[in-house]
């Protein structure tokens, strides 16, 4: 690269960053907000046309190309383990500030059950196979933690009450809220969503566990098994 263009570069860089700073990213197109992202893995050169590389690649959309996977960015020439490397780290600092931020404004699950589906929403960002997690609650129901307890579907076979309790024990609290997700489909339970969940909720009860609720995330919506028809079903019958 001659000098003049390595000025050239130096000073778009230095426009860009100026322009993000005044005006935030919404000022960019999404090919712009790549270049830039870019900047901090090629400190030199030019990387617009490897933020329209990698667009057109994943199928033109921004949000590909954050959650592509590590080995498909690979493929891609131009990008190496640096870079690739940096936009997982880049899609799992999105998804932890996304859930933190959320936490710090509605913790409460007993003053707003809506709150606490559109925090479990934010825990699936970017996940495309089905995962189980459980989130741990204090005497008075503010969140205090969750944890990914199982990669796969919801079945007793890969959610053992011994899971729960290690979980509760761990995080020392008696409450907890079962997350988890389907990712291609709707959020309403399957008939052995809600027999499992009933069973845990009996067993877990006996060893002094409550499972507050049992929160399922589809494609476009959450369900609350708690706020819904199935309550008295897993949680009224196990009182009787």
């Amino acid at each position: 690269m001659s000098e003049r263009n390595a000025e050239l570069h130096i000073g778009h860089r230095k426009r860009m960053k100026k322009k993000i700073v005044d005006f935030g990213i919404d000022s960019l197109q999404d090919h712009e907000i790549l270049e830039a992202l870019l900047f901090y893995t090629m400190p030199q050169g030019d990387t617009n046309e490897l933020a329209h590389t990698l667009l057109n690649e994943f199928g033109g959309k921004l949000v590909n190309v954050v959650n592509a996977d590590y080995d498909k960015l690979l493929d891609i020439k131009g990008i190496g383990v640096h870079t690739a490397s940096f936009f997982v780290l880049l899609r799992h600092f999105s998804k932890k500030y996304l859930i933190d931020s959320y936490c710090c404004e509605h913790l409460n699950y007993a003053e707003n059950a809506d709150a606490m589906c559109e925090l479990c929403k934010r825990m699936f960002v970017g996940i495309p196979n089905e995962v189980i997690y459980a989130a741990s609650l204090s005497s008075e129901l503010d969140i205090i933690s969750s944890k990914k307890l199982h990669d796969g579907g919801f079945d007793a076979a890969v959610i053992t009450p011994r899971a729960l309790i290690d979980f509760a024990i761990s995080e020392k609290s008696n409450n907890i809220v079962i997350i988890h997700n389907h990712p291609r489909g709707s959020a309403l339970p399957s008939r052995e969503d809600i027999s499992t969940t009933g069973k845990l909720v009996s067993t877990l009860r006996l060893l002094n566990v409550d499972i507050i609720d049992h929160i399922i995330v589809g494609r476009d919506s959450t369900f609350s098994m708690r706020s819904s028809l199935y309550a008295g079903e897993i949680w009224n019958h196990n009182d009787e």
